[in-house]
């Protein structure tokens, strides 16, 4: 698969993946969009989170709680 295929891949929710080098197994839960001011680095601590959209988005742990956002009461 090349990459102009890969970018254009459906992603099905619920669908199970094998990482092919160490043969962990992954559901597939949704696809987001990145948004973030900064690079993201390997195992950076990331909140996905879903607008009233449904759209999902994934922002580094740092950026979402840098008081950008507010947490509602419940």
């Amino acid at each position: 698969m090349n990459d102009h295929e890969q970018s254009n891949a459906s992603v099905v929710t619920g669908c199970l993946y094998r990482h092919r080098k160490r043969g962990s197994t992954y559901r597939i839960v949704g696809e987001a969009n990145l948004q973030t001011s900064a690079p993201v680095g390997d195992n950076e601590r990331l909140v996905v989170y879903q607008g009233d959209d449904g759209r999902i988005w994934v922002r580094p742990a740092n950026e979402f709680f840098d008081g950008r956002f507010e947490k509602e009461i419940e």
